[in-house]
């Protein structure tokens, strides 16, 4: 299901997260009734359906594979109790989603599969959602306008659902078309960051993200550029702010500036495909005690059983990227 296409189609956001709703519970009632199990979804269900629906769907945001990772962990969840599942167990579901997620992008940084730069910026991001959290903890801070030419600085966080494309080309109160994001629906529940539901909560100047992604342009040109950071505030010149200074310190403290050299961050040898940096990420970040089959890691990062035992067992295994225990005559994978 292709979030874009539903919000050009249906002309907006709010009418495309509906149309979703309804599209996942038809889903999982197609699901119910290939099974032949004699049940309904809501058979199973201790809460309120349409709530339970609305979570999901801005938890995955159309993403098959997510939406059955959420219903996959909530049913386990559901299984300690009554069999049932309500509110809590579909908060489990999601989160355990989010988590699996959120492993495979820290594996992978882990692994400098993924420059270290983005744990930079992701700081920035979440931080200044958490700003404006503080200053008005009643209204939503859960989404990022961003300029259409610094699209590509999101695409790692995109890739791993920590954020999520929304809408291209949505118009800010305040002039200017920007390209919208959502920050992850379990993220925000887990910062208490309000989540934005109309397009009025989510078009204001604060959700414009200029100020914060431009501090990073020079990771992302083509030229050799230098910027400095003040060790004590954080705060990032550029080269031209401080070029006169022979000793360069910060404007608020008075710190002396260290300076930062883009572009020569270390990359692990290896040209891998966005499927593999997934796969070895999770695996990075498994205990022997959390070690999961090959199947579990397919569903996981979205591909097939054969690319993750083939991959694991034949190449990253005898180079020691990844550790194996053999169950039952299975082999499960580990990474630490």
């Amino acid at each position: 299901m292709d979030l874009n296409e539903h919000v050009e189609r249906l002309g907006g956001l709010s009418p495309a997260l509906n149309k979703f709703e309804e599209l996942i519970s038809e889903l999982v009632e197609k699901r119910f009734s290939a099974y032949n199990v004699g049940l309904k979804f809501e058979n199973i269900l201790k809460a309120n359906k349409d709530e339970i629906i609305a979570r999901i769907a801005r938890e995955s945001i159309g993403v098959t594979r997510t939406i059955g990772l959420i219903l996959q962990n909530a049913w386990k969840q559901a299984e300690l109790g009554n069999n049932q599942i309500g509110l809590s167990e579909i908060n489990y579901g999601i989160r355990a989603a989010r988590k699996t997620y959120f492993k495979q992008y820290e594996g992978a940084v882990r692994r400098k599969l993924i420059p270290g730069f983005y744990n930079d910026i992701w700081s920035a991001l979440i931080g200044k959602a958490i700003k404006e959290k503080e200053k008005h903890p009643d209204r939503p801070a859960s989404h990022l306008l961003i300029d259409p030419k610094r699209n590509h600085y999101l695409n790692v966080f995109k890739e791993n659902f920590l954020v999520h494309l929304l809408e291209e080309g949505r118009s800010s109160k305040y002039g200017g078309n920007y390209n919208l994001y959502s920050i992850d629906y379990d993220i925000c529940s887990d910062l208490n960051i309000k989540y934005a539901e109309s397009k009025d909560q989510y078009t204001g100047i604060r959700f414009i993200y200029d100020d914060i992604l431009s501090d990073f342009d020079g990771y992302f040109s083509n030229e050799q550029l230098r910027s400095y950071k003040c060790p004590t505030c954080d705060r990032i010149y550029q080269e031209d702010e401080v070029s006169k200074a022979k000793v360069k310190r910060c404007f608020d403290d008075d710190e002396k500036l260290e300076e930062i050299i883009h572009q020569e961050f270390e990359i692990t040898d290896g040209n891998f495909a966005e499927v593999e940096v997934k796969i070895l990420g999770l695996i990075a970040m498994l205990k022997i005690e959390d070690n999961m089959s090959a199947v579990e890691i397919a569903n996981a990062v979205g591909c097939n059983r054969q690319k993750v035992s083939g991959w694991c067992s034949r190449v990253l295994a005898p180079k020691g990227a990844v550790l194996i225990e053999v169950k039952n005559g299975r082999n499960y994978y580990f990474g630490e």
